[in-house]
C-alpha cells in the first residue's frame, strides 16, 4: 500500500515531542502504550493518542493563496491518555508518588517554556483533565497507578498548486446551472411610489 499523497499533520513530530515532554516533567521512563516492548521498571508512564472530536458544524477552511495555490486547513482535536504506575518505595513516598507526577504534567502546561515546545509541533492545550487513582495489586505489591487524560488541537493544512486545476485533487473550480424555462416575466416594480402598510 502507498503513502498518502500528502501529509496534513506531522504526526511524527507531535508524537516525539509529546514523548519527550511527558518523561521531562514527570521524571519517569515514558512510552507509547501500543508499543511493543517489555515492561520498563518503576516508576515508568504509559501515553496513547485517542481520536478527538473537532465539534459538529467545523468545515475546513479553504484559502486561495496571491500564487494561485490553494490551503486547505481545518482543526483537529486529540486525547493524550495519560498513565503513570509507581511501584513499592517510591508509592510510599508523597513527594514522587503517582498522583504528584500527574499534578506536574498538567502544571507544566501553563509554563511558557513547555507552550514553546508544543507550540513549536502546531500542538495547542484544549482541556486539561483530572487525575483518576486507578491502583492495583500485583502479586504482593501495591502499585499506585493514576490516569489522567489532556486534550490538545492541532491543525491539518493541506497545499494544492494546481489551482485553479482542481481537477487533479477532485474539486470543483466553478458550477454553472442552465434552463431552457421560458414565458416567465418580473412584474414591474415603481420604487418611485410610497409602499402603503396595510396595517396602518
Amino acid at each position: 500500500m502507498s503513502a498518502p499523497a500528502f501529509v496534513p499533520i506531522d504526526w511524527r513530530s507531535i508524537r516525539d515531542t509529546l514523548l519527550a515532554w511527558f518523561a521531562e516533567v514527570t521524571g519517569c521512563e515514558t512510552i507509547w502504550a501500543d508499543q511493543a516492548a517489555p515492561q520498563p521498571s518503576y516508576p515508568y508512564a504509559s501515553i496513547n493518542i485517542l481520536p478527538g472530536q473537532i465539534g459538529f458544524g467545523v468545515l475546513d477552511e479553504e484559502r486561495i493563496n496571491a500564487d494561485g495555490s490553494l490551503t486547505i486547513v481545518g482543526p483537529r482535536d486529540f486525547v493524550l491518555s495519560c498513565q503513570i504506575h509507581v511501584g513499592p518505595g517510591d508509592s510510599d513516598d508523597p513527594s514522587c508518588d503517582a498522583r504528584t507526577r500527574a499534578d506536574a504534567a498538567i502544571a507544566s502546561l501553563a509554563i511558557p517554556q513547555y507552550r514553546q515546545l508544543l507550540s513549536a509541533v502546531n500542538l495547542g492545550l484544549r482541556e486539561r483533565g483530572q487525575p483518576e487513582m486507578i491502583d492495583v495489586v500485583i502479586g504482593t505489591q501495591w502499585i499506585k497507578r493514576v490516569q489522567v487524560d489532556i486534550r490538545f488541537g492541532t491543525m491539518s493544512q493541506v497545499d494544492v498548486d494546481a489551482w485553479p486545476d482542481l481537477a487533479e485533487v477532485g474539486w470543483f473550480n466553478k458550477v454553472e446551472v442552465s434552463s431552457d424555462i421560458q414565458g416567465l416575466q418580473s412584474p414591474d416594480l415603481n420604487l418611485d411610489e410610497e409602499i402603503l402598510d396595510p396595517n396602518a
